[in-house]
């Protein structure tokens, strides 16, 4: 083969790290999220962006796979998502009772297949709290089971956590996702941390059952490694949960959209009492959705259960909503199909290139989100979970964005409507520079995460 480390681009951003010793200067930590220093190659300063590609203050092109997190869903500067909020910001930007409710309801509706009652927030950390306060208000109940992997957002209660030895259920303390300043026993009193992985969850909620508020999941563990639940252990948790009169509860912030018309909940056969969306239901427009039935939501209507905020139902964010799932449905659906043929080809291109090269690779796919492990074929939460996995797939990340690839952090793909086959060829080119330069490296981080 050639010699890959003339093909690989050695990007310099002698603007971006003078900006980032800036910003460390004004900004805690340099980032906006911890989570972000802990995994995050040095952050790229974007100076302008369209459609598949990003351009950073020092000139340099990247393939945007990150999509903001996920969020992005059109790409950047979609014209159509663009001159609606153009028009929205000229009517009625933000006003306390607007009239583009009723619009983003039914474009909702649509996209999920069943008419949920709603409430609108701003993040899915505040409506996944929310969720669990009505949980809380329906049933009586306090405590919360949720899965080790599954993300929630940064609330005292759902951030992090890890199994513990046998007998333990409640979250154990872990790495980046521990924090000083959380309630005291807040874990400990209020929260049950299982796992599909073995068969002890079923019994766990069943002896805890009578103090369980919700179940809580994500329909797809995305960020937990991209892990697909079976089928069978879904149907017996709602079976359960539906005897014991506790609440399922599905966090679709990243699955709602980008799984496809019905989101999560559809491809893996849910039905949930309620459930939390956001990121690209809006293409990246800050708002969330809190969908439920109607006996549970009413406790809003009631006034049984409060729920407030500036932000609540503000105009930009419901027409972000309606515009978005407008374009996506259209036609039965005919533009997300193209963004799920773009992501197949995707993971087809780096497969591809990385058995050429003798690299191990695996990838989760599901619709238009991705995770790319190295290592062997499948694997399992603790695996991809391990500090070696997490390694592996953090340098794969670093190795690409280097590169002019820029992925969300631990090497997960989120592609959009704009990835045309031309981006995916810059990706070929980028993608089997890196493993070819690095592949020594890689098999090495591959045992090591195959080890566990």
């Amino acid at each position: 083969m050639s010699d890959a480390s003339t093909r690989v681009p050695q990007y310099a951003t002698p603007e971006g790290d003078g900006y980032n010793a800036a910003l460390a200067n004004v900004l805690a930590g340099g980032v906006h999220s911890n989570f972000r220093a802990a995994t995050e190659p040095a952050p790229i300063r974007i100076a302008r962006a369209s459609g598949a590609r990003v351009v950073d203050l020092d000139s340099n092109e990247y393939l945007d796979l990150s999509s903001a997190f996920g969020s992005l869903i059109l790409g950047h500067g979609d014209a159509v998502f663009n001159d609606a909020l153009a028009r929205q910001l000229s009517t009625a930007a933000h006003v306390v009772n607007g009239i583009v409710e009723l619009e983003a309801a039914e474009a909702l509706h649509r996209w999920f297949g069943w008419a949920p009652v709603l409430r609108f927030g701003l993040s899915g950390t505040e409506m996944v709290s929310n969720a669990i306060r009505l949980a809380r208000a329906y049933t009586g109940r306090r405590k919360v089971m949720r899965f080790a992997g599954h993300y929630h957002g940064s609330s005292d209660l759902l951030l992090g956590g890890q199994m513990g030895e046998d007998g333990q259920t409640h979250p154990q303390a872990n790495g980046p996702f521990e924090s000083e300043g959380r309630a005291d026993g807040v874990l400990e009193r209020e929260c049950l941390l299982v796992s599909f992985e073995d068969d002890s969850w079923s019994r766990i909620l069943t002896e805890h059952a009578e103090d369980l508020a919700c179940v809580l999941l994500e329909p797809v563990c995305i960020n937990g490694g991209g892990l697909w639940p079976d089928h069978a252990d879904i149907a017996e948790m709602v079976r359960l949960c539906r005897a014991h009169g506790i609440v399922v509860v599905a966090d679709e912030v990243i699955t709602g959209v980008r799984l496809g018309p019905g989101g999560g909940q559809k491809a893996i056969g849910l039905e949930p009492d309620m459930f939390v969306t956001g990121k690209a239901v809006s293409n990246g427009i800050p708002i969330s959705v809190l969908a439920g039935r109607a006996e549970i939501m009413e406790l809003y209507a009631k006034r049984r259960v409060a729920h407030g905020g500036t932000y609540n139902g503000y105009g930009l964010g419901l027409r972000a909503i309606a515009s978005t799932l407008g374009i996506l449905s259209k036609d039965s659906f005919a533009a997300f199909d193209r963004i799920e043929v773009q992501s197949a080809k995707l993971a087809e291109t780096a497969l591809n290139i990385a058995q050429a090269l003798s690299v191990p690779l695996h990838i989760n796919r599901f619709g238009a989100a991705q995770v790319f492990h190295i290592g062997e074929v499948g694997g399992s939460g603790r695996r991809y979970g391990s500090l070696a996995a997490t390694l592996a797939d953090g340098q794969l990340t670093k190795m690409l964005q280097s590169a002019g690839i820029m992925m969300c952090p631990l090497c997960r793909a989120y592609p959009t409507l704009a990835l045309g086959d031309g981006d995916i060829d810059f990706f070929a080119d980028r993608f089997a520079s890196v493993l070819e330069a690095n592949q020594a490296k890689l098999a090495r981080l591959a045992r090591a995460a195959d080890a566990g």
